[in-house]
């Protein structure tokens, strides 16, 4: 079995899954046999078989025993019974134990659960294998059964749960966080049982790989109808609002009128293409890096959905963010109080709060709002701002520094707008600012502010709820801030006049001058800070280095021309040999070991990582070192450093 991922979003994957020759993405639907039984209307299983068959749509099959859960028969006869079926996966039998053991038990139990799981795999020696993650209602548990099934060399995982937990958001949220924090990140986790597709989104986004159409099937069964947003019985639909074949072909009432079994089956293929249509659209917002966004909005589905979304963003930032890309080619768009702490979002406020300091000999710091267009240094808005504050400082321009405040990044120091986010997130702008945002912009300018030395002055050319902020920064910090005088619109003639005039007053005095070209090498600096933490931007960029455009292409070049970096497109700086060089007193920051004798073509696998800093998120730039700590390589991550070190297949780093 190869299980190997394509794409990350987030925790979320696009993979591909091949056995015997065939081959899957994911994620994807697995579809049950119609004849299963459910039990009860919670939706638990009850088969009449000795085994369950699962067939994607790709003819992988996998068996399932589920009447051999006490393992009366021994494990043999239960082998040699399965591999008669000629499946592709055998299901390890579980150890069914009280979801209610105290620790010491439970964790004997799980023991006892591996061991049957070691054993199959000899049993079944030379077939794939696949086992239960069991664990009761223990987080914990599931984590340990995870870590111990992964370290006998299982890569297909299957989760069981009470039908109940998916009406719990903060036990789902942990009880999946914590499974996944236990797999290596190269396992399929398949989460078996009835799960409907409104859930979908917001599962793959933890990092589920595959669901069953259980749900589909027992939905079926009590005639009720599935749809993106809602399930509703067939007997109670009056306007027809899918045009999928069978609703294209049926009506409501057609449907009602049908016999029990044709019944089901007109109902079950149209819940099967709901699904299916739902997992493509999935798939694709993955391929495009936009599944936040698409989680984002079908958290208003449900009270549930929110909450587990809202806990997840809380209580589990650092599992998300770990798997987040630091920059993405497409916009960010940030709709309503769901994305004020998304891992992207967040990931940028602390980096500002802990790595970034405001620039040097600072005399002035002026405080902006933010623009509709990105970079803001590009909108007509800022444009106009930018020339009333160096009519007013004249030659003295290289004293001042500004600040952007934004929702929901905080604020936006000018040397990081063209860092992704702030170069290519989109808001909804009506004026009107919620408590929640102008608490989160106000602790980031305070951080600002208290960065700052105490004899800067600080102008504000704000109105509404920035001037709001600003006076309430003022409360926290102690530290007096000028407006300027607003009449009318921002942009007005008087309004810049203002702005102009109180820049002259406490510039006027000033009597040193800053060189343009001192500035600007602190200015992309300052990224550098960003991008690989403080006291790096001195490290990698030199007073005597050479910032030049070239073909729209910003670049690095030492005195004798040598090409040191290189910005990308998302505002990050890309590391030559030189580069990585400079950068060696960071130590392990950013670094990868690679384990081989010789590094070929553009890729460096994860196989061949022996060492990766657990900092590094996709996207990073890295240093990579061969086995004698000699500087041989620079790339860009497609994996998080723990990922790199943990998984078994896999690009690690694109050179």
């Amino acid at each position: 079995m190869r299980f190997n991922i394509k794409k990350h979003d987030g925790p979320a994957r696009l993979a591909r899954l091949t056995l015997n020759g065939k081959s899957v993405n994911t994620p994807t639907l697995f579809s049950l046999p119609n004849s299963v039984v459910f039990s009860n209307t919670s939706g638990k299983i009850d088969v009449d078989s000795e085994d369950e068959i699962l067939v994607d749509n790709d003819g992988i099959k996998i068996l399932i025993p589920f009447k051999f859960q006490m393992l009366k028969k021994d494990l043999r006869e239960i082998g040699a019974n399965l591999l008669s079926k000629n499946a592709d996966i055998l299901v390890s039998p579980p150890y069914v134990f009280s979801p209610y053991h105290i620790d010491k038990a439970l964790k004997k139990s799980i023991d006892r659960h591996v061991k049957i799981a070691k054993e199959w795999k000899e049993v079944v020696v030379g077939k794939d294998v696949a086992s239960y993650v069991l664990g009761g209602g223990s987080e914990t548990g599931r984590k340990y059964c995870a870590e111990e099934l992964c370290k006998t060399g299982y890569r297909f995982l299957i989760l069981t749960y009470p039908t109940s937990m998916l009406r719990n958001p903060r036990k789902l949220c942990n009880f999946l966080v914590s499974m996944k924090k236990g797999a290596v990140p190269d396992s399929l986790i398949y989460f078996s049982g009835p799960v409907y597709p409104s859930y979908y989104a917001h599962l793959i986004y933890v990092g589920i790989d595959t669901f069953d159409s259980s749900a589909l099937i027992l939905s079926a069964k009590k005639g009720l109808m599935i749809f993106q947003d809602r399930i509703v019985p067939v007997n109670k639909i009056e306007t027809n609002t899918c045009y999928c074949k069978i609703c294209s072909t049926y009506g409501p009432k057609e449907i009602n009128k049908l016999d029990h079994e044709e019944k089901f089956r007109t109902i079950l293929s149209h819940n099967h293409t709901i699904a299916i249509s739902k997992i493509n659209r999935i798939r694709e917002a993955i391929r495009y890096g936009e599944l936040r966004e698409l989680v984002e909005k079908e958290n208003h589905n449900s009270p549930s959905l929110t909450a587990f979304l809202r806990l997840l963003d809380h209580q589990h930032y650092n599992f998300l963010e770990q798997y987040t890309p630091v920059a993405k080619s497409e916009p960010l768009i940030c709709i309503g109080s769901e994305s004020y702490y998304a891992p992207q979002i967040h990931r940028f406020r602390k980096r500002v709060q802990e790595r970034y300091m405001p620039l040097k000999d600072l005399a002035v710091v002026v405080i902006l709002p933010c623009s509709a267009k990105k970079p803001y240094s590009t909108s007509k808005t800022h444009k106009k701002l930018r020339y009333a504050t160096k009519s007013g400082a004249k030659n003295k321009i290289a004293s001042i520094g500004e600040v952007i405040i934004t929702s929901p990044l905080g604020i936006v120091p000018r040397e990081l707008e063209d860092v992704y986010p702030a170069n290519a997130y989109d808001i909804p702008v009506t004026g009107r600012w919620e408590k929640e945002e102008i608490d989160i912009t106000a602790e980031c300018l305070s951080s600002y502010i208290n960065k700052l030395n105490k004899d800067i002055c600080v102008i504000a050319h704000v109105e509404g709820a920035l001037k709001e902020i600003c006076e309430i920064v003022m409360e926290k910090t102690r530290k007096e801030i000028l407006f300027t005088d607003i009449q009318g619109a921002l942009t007005s003639k008087k309004s810049l006049s203002s702005l102009e005039k109180l820049i002259s007053n406490v510039t006027i005095h000033l009597t040193g001058v800053l060189s343009p070209k001192s500035r600007k090498i602190d200015f992309y600096r300052k990224i550098t800070d960003y991008q690989f933490g403080k006291g790096s931007g001195e490290l990698l960029i030199q007073m005597n280095d050479q910032i030049i455009r070239k073909r729209q292409l910003t670049l690095v070049q030492d005195r004798n021309g040598i090409k040191i970096a290189h910005l990308r497109s998302y505002g990050l700086f890309a590391l030559t040999i030189q580069g990585g060089e400079r950068l060696h007193p960071l130590g392990s920051k950013y670094l990868v070991k690679f384990d081989g004798e010789e590094l070929k073509g553009n890729s460096l696998f994860a196989v061949g990582v022996s060492y990766a800093d657990p900092e590094i998120r996709p996207y990073d730039e890295c240093r990579i070192y061969d086995a004698f700590s000699k500087l041989i390589a620079t790339g860009r991550a497609k994996m998080s450093g723990n990922e790199m070190v943990q998984a078994s297949s896999g690009v690690a780093v694109q050179l």
